[in-house]
């Protein structure tokens, strides 16, 4: 429900415990969404570098970037938490802020790379600098994730992640 639909309330109830035991150790909900904006980068860079470790080429390391993203819409058909967050910057706290575009700088920052060493080895194909590419690639995932989750439709993430990935594909 994002930064603004959730309460300590809310939290206690899904976990479990006492809101006062929330407010323990996170004394401001600003300090417990900067907190889950940062494990939330954690998970991906951990999650990315097992994806760089597992796949053979850069077609298939997008490809792994892909399924992390539809793994998040497969789970009660879930969102991006960073993208969520992002939806309402101009009300949620600066620190907030701050890790959820450090979030999307470490998943632009991965897929440059991947992008600009698989051109450079003719594993995927495409115009222009690697990091523009990479720039829309994520913001037109993100961008499809939203509107699978609002028809409740994972189908139509799979059709923008297919067709982002022939716009890729070398063959």
């Amino acid at each position: 429900r994002g930064y603004n639909g959730v309460s300590y309330r809310d939290i206690s109830q899904v976990v479990g415990v006492r809101t006062a035991s929330i407010h323990y150790h996170f004394a401001s909900k600003e300090i417990l969404f900067t907190a889950l904006a940062e494990r939330y980068r954690t998970t991906i860079m951990e999650r990315l570098e097992e994806v760089s470790g597992e796949a053979s080429d850069a077609l298939a390391r997008v490809k792994g970037f892909i399924e992390i993203f539809r793994g998040v819409l497969e789970v009660d058909d879930r969102m991006c938490l960073c993208s969520m967050l992002s939806a309402e910057s101009s009300g949620v706290p600066d620190a907030v802020n701050v890790e959820v575009r450090a979030f999307f700088k470490v998943c632009e920052d991965w897929l440059t790379e991947v992008l600009a060493t698989g051109r450079e080895a003719r594993e995927v194909r495409f115009t222009g600098a690697a990091g523009d590419r990479a720039k829309a690639f994520l913001a037109v995932l993100e961008g499809a994730m939203m509107v699978a989750h609002s028809f409740h439709d994972i189908g139509r993430f799979d059709t923008v992640a297919s067709t982002v990935l022939d716009d890729i594909n070398p063959k």
